[in-house]
């Protein structure tokens, strides 16, 4: 009867200090972001390739016959651009707005090994600085109403951008950039292109609103995979990214907002999913921020982690819900990631339902992430408001770290319901308050 009695009193004490108030918060939040999202409206319109000359034999470069497709079909109001069963070697595939790119089963779309072929320079962000490079592979600004669907493929030919990059004629490309955009030089002047080694993204849509991806498969991109850039309404369902090498991230939502990515399965040589927000004196001039972002029912398989938040954060971070995700050997887990002098506001963030299996950190708050661009500026980051749920990690260096600058740079975290075997369980620098509550820790060695 005394044990009874104890055991009653401990689920009370626990159920006391559950943060009932939090998950609801956190549940209409939720339900508000999931209902200003929708599907692009695309006419039924289809217009197949094969009607403007393309050959699908892997030999034929049929960039001009895609342009073609597209621009008759976004004239006449939209439509489907059908590409069959084949292997579709091109160079740049550029969007107009009310267009669907439609890959049947079977259908390979490669992409040309020809730097020339993505010419001339378009404006695009790399690591959260703006500036003209190569275009991406798939490129689109300033549309509305897009979308790739269906059962083909996507092959990136990244190995070709990944040995250019590693020997260019210029190696301190990205110094010289962030040095430009401290010295105030205007976009439009910071001119990019075969000289410096800086790859481009490979689906990038920047300044875009309602957005679909969905079904297709990815492989062996240049770069970041899918790159929604000051964009917004963007839904990834669906998806599977095989990618590998430096910086290779699945899916990188920068400065945008009202983002779903589900279903999806992600192995990448970086990050799987990352939310950025501009760098340093761009981040703050431009002030756009990534919010309103839910990703749930993914697999992260590999790479480093599996979804992180950063490092480039100055125009803040906020209204982040990550639900019933898998982190497959990834490196790390969840991440937020900062460096000194970088400033943004992390805020509002549920990570809920996570099972990981991960390398090395679960999950971490870190403020102190190496970096190779370093900003040096005078706003430091906040983290805060942050709700970790129902968290099972089986295999894990650490389960759950926060390096903090100060008390007052990392606070407001709750942890409840967290399970985990790890070598090390909780370990905390410097932050302000974290209250946990029903943890179950097993350390293993």
């Amino acid at each position: 009867m005394f044990l009874l009695l104890l055991v009653v009193i401990f689920f009370a004490l626990s159920f006391r200090s559950y943060p009932f108030k939090l998950i609801y918060e956190n549940k209409q939040r939720y339900l508000l972001i999931m209902s200003q999202i929708k599907k692009p409206q695309i006419p039924e319109r289809q217009c197949n390739i094969l009607d403007y000359g393309a050959i699908g034999d892997g030999k034929t470069k049929n960039t001009e016959a895609i342009k073609q497709a597209i621009g008759d079909c976004s004239q006449k109001g939209g439509g489907k651009v059908i590409f069959p069963a084949g292997k579709w070697l091109t160079g740049q595939i550029h969007f107009l707005d009310n267009i669907e790119l439609s890959l049947v089963k079977d259908a390979e779309i490669n992409f040309s090994d020809d730097r020339n072929d993505y010419l001339p320079l378009v404006f695009s962000r790399y690591q959260g600085m703006e500036y003209f490079n190569y275009s991406p592979l798939i490129y689109a600004n300033n549309c509305r109403n897009i979308a790739i669907t269906g059962e083909g493929k996507l092959i990136g030919n990244g190995v070709m951008w990944r040995v250019w990059s590693d020997k260019p004629q210029d190696p301190n490309a990205g110094a010289e950039l962030l040095a430009m955009v401290k010295a105030g030089v205007p976009a439009e002047q910071r001119i990019f292109g075969e000289q410096y080694g800086l790859r481009p993204s490979f689906i990038q849509f920047i300044n875009c609103k309602n957005i679909l991806v969905q079904g297709i498969s990815i492989e062996d991109g240049p770069m970041w995979t899918i790159h929604p850039i000051y964009s917004e309404n963007i839904i990834i369902d669906n998806v599977k990214i095989d990618t590998y090498g430096i910086n290779t991230d699945g899916v990188d939502v920068d400065s945008s907002k009202n983002v779903l990515i589900k279903n999806s399965d992600i192995s990448a040589g970086d990050d799987a999913i990352s939310i950025k927000a501009g760098l340093g004196e761009d981040g703050l001039r431009i002030n756009k921020p990534a919010e309103n972002v839910i990703i749930k029912n993914c697999k992260m398989r590999d790479g480093h982690s599996g979804i992180s938040i950063g490092s480039e954060l100055t125009g803040g971070v906020k209204n982040i819900i990550m639900q019933n995700n898998t982190f497959d050997s990834t490196e790390d887990g969840f991440k937020i990631k900062s460096s000194p002098g970088r400033g943004g506001i992390v805020e509002n963030i549920w990570l809920d339902g996570s099972n990981m299996l991960v390398n090395s950190h679960a999950i971490s708050l870190d403020m102190f992430y190496g970096s190779n661009i370093l900003t040096n500026g005078e706003q430091e980051s906040i983290f805060r408001n942050i709700l970790i749920s129902k968290t099972n990690i089986t295999k894990a260096q650490n389960a759950f770290s926060v390096n903090s600058l100060d008390k007052d740079h990392i606070y407001n975290i709750t942890v409840t319901n967290f399970k985990a075997v790890s070598g090390r369980g909780i370990q905390i620098e410097k932050a302000g308050r974290i209250d946990f509550n029903m943890l179950n820790i097993k350390s293993k060695r």
